[in-house]
C-alpha cells in the first residue's frame, strides 16, 4: 500500500514537483522558513476559490442534489460556501497570525488583519513559494477535476464540503510546524516538516482518485463485506476532490 502511495506517476507528478521546488529554494536561501510555513496556510485560500469553479461546473453540468438537500442544488449553493468558507478561513486566519504575532507582527487584531496580510507577502521568497502552490493546485484541478470531466458524476451537495477535511489536516499541520518555528526556534526544521507532512497527506489524497489502485485496496480493506466495496471506494474518491 505505501508503493502505492509514494510511487512517481503522471497524476502526483506535480505533487513531487512542488515539494522538491520548495526544498531548493529553502536550502539555498531564496525563501526562508517562514514564508514556506505561512504560504501553506494561503493555500487554504487557493483551495477555497478552486472549489468554488468545481461547484460552479456542478451545478451547471452535474448530477440533481438528493431531495432531502434543499437549497443545495442551485447557484445559490456558490455564495453560501463564499461565507461560509470566508467565516471559516477568517477565524482561521486571526489563530495563525496572532500565533505568529510575537516575532512576526508589531500590531496583530482582528481589525489589522488584511494588513498583517500584506506584511507576510513581503516575507522573502513569499510570492515565488505562493506561485508554486497555485500552480500546483491549477495543475491538479485540471488533471483530476476539469479535463477528465468529473463535475458530471457529482450532485453539487456532494462536494460542497469536500475542501474541509484536506484543509484541517492541512492547519493542524501548520500550527504543529509552528510549535517548531516559534517554541523551539528552529524555523528550517519547521519548513522541513511541513513540506514532508503535507507532501505525504498529498500524495495520499492523489492516491485516491478515481480508478487508482490504491483506492481498490483501501475499500477491501475497510468493507465488512464484498458489497460495501464500491460504496467505499465513491467515499474515498469524493476525498480526493
Amino acid at each position: 500500500m505505501f508503493k502505492d502511495i509514494v510511487q512517481i506517476n503522471e497524476a502526483n507528478r506535480a505533487v513531487y514537483l512542488n515539494a522538491l521546488f520548495l526544498l531548493f529554494l529553502l536550502l539555498v536561501g531564496v525563501a526562508d522558513a517562514f514564508a514556506i510555513v505561512i504560504a501553506y496556510f494561503f493555500e487554504t485560500i487557493v483551495i477555497g476559490l478552486i472549489h468554488v469553479v468545481k461547484l460552479y461546473l456542478t451545478v451547471r453540468y452535474g448530477r440533481p442534489s438528493s431531495p432531502q438537500s434543499k437549497g443545495m442544488d442551485g447557484y445559490g449553493i456558490i455564495p453560501f460556501f463564499m461565507v461560509h468558507y470566508g467565516l471559516f478561513v477568517g477565524v482561521q486566519s486571526i489563530f495563525v497570525i496572532t500565533f505568529f504575532a510575537p516575532s512576526m507582527f508589531e500590531d496583530v487584531s482582528p481589525s489589522n488583519i488584511v494588513e498583517n496580510y500584506g506584511d507576510t507577502l513581503l516575507t522573502s521568497g513569499m510570492l515565488v513559494v505562493l506561485a508554486s502552490i497555485i500552480f500546483t493546485n491549477l495543475a491538479y484541478f485540471y488533471t483530476n477535476f476539469l479535463n477528465p470531466k468529473r463535475y458530471e458524476a457529482y450532485a453539487p451537495d456532494e462536494i460542497f464540503m469536500k475542501p474541509y477535511l484536506r484543509i484541517f489536516i492541512q492547519q493542524f499541520v501548520v500550527i504543529l510546524a509552528g510549535f517548531f518555528f516559534i517554541i523551539l526556534d528552529a524555523g528550517m526544521a519547521a519548513a522541513l516538516f511541513l513540506v514532508l507532512i503535507r507532501t505525504f497527506v498529498d500524495l495520499v489524497i492523489v492516491g485516491i482518485r478515481k480508478d487508482s489502485t490504491l483506492v481498490g485496496v483501501l475499500a477491501h480493506k475497510l468493507a465488512r463485506s464484498h458489497e460495501e466495496v464500491p460504496k467505499i471506494e465513491k467515499t474515498l474518491q469524493q476525498l480526493s476532490e
